[in-house]
């Protein structure tokens, strides 16, 4: 489980980082257009990882420790959140809790 959904995270980090709104790219050539890339990649990976991690933590939910459970109902509620922004443009949603990373990275060293 862990294993799986470490993949999926480490596949959307290198998206944010390459061309995510504060990439490199991004941030030195605020004109350029490689919102464009990143728009693609959310729809085409983002979207899908986050949905399979979703997935996977729910058909895996007994086996999460207690203390995992809370970062992924977070994870979770930022990922439908994430969703929607895409189709709907939100004020505000839940950002990618950060502590989620670090509970899966945890549960690989078990």
């Amino acid at each position: 489980m862990a294993i799986a959904i470490h993949e999926k995270l480490l596949e959307n980090r290198v998206h944010w980082e390459a061309y995510g709104p504060r990439s490199e790219g991004a941030q030195n050539n605020p004109a350029s257009n490689i919102f464009v890339i990143w728009t693609a990649r959310k729809l085409d990976s983002i979207i899908p990882n986050n949905s399979a991690i979703s997935r996977i933590l729910k058909s895996n939910w007994k086996l999460l420790p207690k203390e995992a459970q809370d970062a992924a109902i977070r994870f979770q509620v930022h990922a439908t959140a994430f969703e929607q922004h895409q189709y709907e443009r939100l004020e505000e949603y839940p950002l990618f809790p950060r502590d989620f990373s670090t509970v899966i990275e945890g549960l690989l060293d078990e």
